[in-house]
């Protein structure tokens, strides 16, 4: 690897050296990760919402 490459973060374990290299993604791309991360996050709440059987009046 060259060693002028920008790295997001690198990491030193023991004698190996690890570095994160992020993935070159759209804009538009970027938008719909976040937004599916949305839905899963919203999807969790609301399962556990159910579990819990709080009323939400309280």
């Amino acid at each position: 690897m060259k060693a002028d490459k920008a790295f997001a973060a690198t990491y030193r374990v023991g004698k190996t050296m690890i570095h994160i290299v992020p993935p070159q993604i759209t804009e538009v791309e970027r938008e719909r990760r976040i937004n599916e991360v949305k839905k899963v996050i919203i999807s969790i709440l609301y399962q556990l919402d159910k579990r819990t059987n709080i009323p939400n009046s309280l």
